[in-house]
């Protein structure tokens, strides 16, 4: 109870600039009275100026302080403009048990990450990757929205261009990963899931082990690179990784199996 009444106190600009200009004024006054350091004037003078600075510092402090509490409270690790999800995954790596990806079709964040995937899929670990359906009405508003830039190519078909593009590299992957367990003469394998969304993508999401997510805010006609990320972790019950993670679940359960995707199986010859 006394900490929370302190940190109240702390916190609060108008009675922390009180406080602290309360005891300097009386240091301040003992320094007249004690080492007749300054007459009565400029000792007022001093007293109003620090008084001025420290309610300016506690402003700013409790300003600044809100905004660290409530990223913090909410899991936000950091926030982000073009930076690359595929970095941080690769970072990873090591402690991957299982990835989550949705995407509307992302050749460059998937290519960029084929070697990721073989080495989970030798390593037994899961994949599950959400991106949008070819030639769909969803697929094919966004490719007329990134057009309406008239400083961009035309983009009608690309993405679902782009889309099956994604497929034949995942299916490499599926490829190479069973090719270095048989080489290995192991008869174990992960994990790689492909589903298709068809309207109900919100944002890009990458997920690691349900303990940390990349949640790219998807605003047309910018491409995924140039929007807005945030970073969530699980700090606590308040963090919005677990709405992200019910959210990217859902949809998952929602989504239609990719068709063309190779199973992940070693088959005995």
């Amino acid at each position: 109870m006394m900490k929370a009444y302190f940190k109240k106190v702390v916190y609060n600009p108008i009675i922390s600039s009180v406080i602290g200009g309360l005891l300097l004024s009386i240091f301040t006054l003992l320094c007249k009275e004690i080492f007749y350091v300054w007459t009565l004037e400029s000792t007022i003078i001093a007293i109003l100026f620090i008084w001025v600075i420290i309610l300016i510092f506690a402003l700013v402090f409790q300003y600044h302080n809100g905004i660290i509490v409530n990223t913090r409270k909410y899991g936000i690790k950091g926030i982000y403009k073009n930076e690359r999800a595929s970095d941080s995954v690769k970072e990873k790596l090591p402690i991957i048990e299982k990835l989550k990806i949705m995407i509307v079709s992302g050749p460059n964040m998937l290519k960029s990450l084929e070697t990721t995937f073989v080495t989970l899929l030798t390593k037994n670990k899961e994949v599950e990757i959400i991106i949008g359906t070819l030639n769909s009405d969803f697929v094919e508003d966004i490719e007329i929205c990134e057009t309406c830039d008239t400083d961009k190519k035309q983009r009608k078909g690309n993405i679902s261009k782009e889309i099956n593009l994604a497929i034949d590299n995942l299916n490499m992957c599926i490829d190479k990963a069973i090719k270095i367990q048989k080489e290995e003469n192991k008869n174990v394998i992960g994990k790689l899931s492909l589903r298709h969304f068809n309207t109900l993508l919100r944002s890009s999401i990458i997920i690691v082990n349900d303990e940390w997510a990349w949640l790219t805010l998807n605003l047309p006609p910018f491409k995924a690179l140039d929007s807005l990320s945030i970073e969530f972790c699980k700090k606590d019950e308040n963090s919005y990784l677990e709405d992200i993670i019910k959210h990217f679940d859902t949809v998952y359960k929602l989504s239609t199996p990719c068709s063309t995707l190779k199973e992940c199986e070693i088959k005995e010859e």
